[in-house]
């Protein structure tokens, strides 16, 4: 199902803060748009992994914010529809703000920044927020905690996806047809109208 505002709930202030979603824009635009923060070790990572999805929620009228500990240049993320910061000025960030609805993290970069890795406990134990992970790290701690999720490419997003990997690495492949990731079980009770698919992937 295509993912609208209207299905999505408001944030809600009891949900664990994410030190990085300090960095929003104005109040107005955080009210009215539904959000997804994307957390990568680098823009390339980020691309990579979910670049697609990124693009596709974009178009679909999300809010997406790209945020990268290499961050590089933005352009990639922009190609895509997206913002981007990085990763260090996110996490200087503390005042509250409004939660995003979905959340997507590499998890090469909780097994560095163990902050962010707590919060993602958090997220999961309270399941106001849908997390996404994509890489194989922490199976074992999240395996029980999550399932296997399928982004299905639009067409559109295969296209802008390659753009945006040419611009990071200077050169681009052919773009596959769908991105994966694990998926908190606990989000199924939340009505984010969310395109994720469940599969049958498996994280070894």
């Amino acid at each position: 199902m295509t993912p609208s505002a209207s299905t999505l709930p408001l944030p809600q202030d009891e949900v664990a803060q994410i030190p990085t979603l300090a960095y929003l824009h104005s109040p107005a635009r955080q009210a009215l748009r539904p959000r997804l923060v994307v957390l990568g070790t680098s823009m390339d990572d980020a691309v990579s992994a979910a670049g697609g999805w990124i693009f596709d929620l974009s178009m679909a009228g999300w809010e997406v914010t790209v945020v990268a500990g290499d961050l590089g240049s933005p352009r990639p993320a922009r190609i895509l529809g997206a913002d981007a910061l990085d990763l260090d000025s996110a996490l200087t960030h503390r005042h509250r703000g409004p939660q995003p609805q979905a959340v997507a993290i590499s998890a090469a970069l909780m097994a560095t920044e163990a902050g962010l890795r707590g919060r993602v406990r958090q997220c999961f134990d309270r399941g106001s927020i849908e997390v996404s992970i994509w890489g194989r790290q922490y199976a074992q701690e999240f395996g029980d905690r999550t399932e296997s999720t399928t982004h299905r490419l639009s067409h559109a997003a295969r296209v802008f996806k390659q753009q945006a990997l040419r611009v990071v690495r200077g050169e681009a492949g052919a773009v596959a047809p769908t991105e994966n990731f694990r998926t908190g079980i606990t989000s199924r009770s939340i009505p984010h109208g969310r395109d994720l698919i469940r599969t049958e992937w498996a994280v070894k």
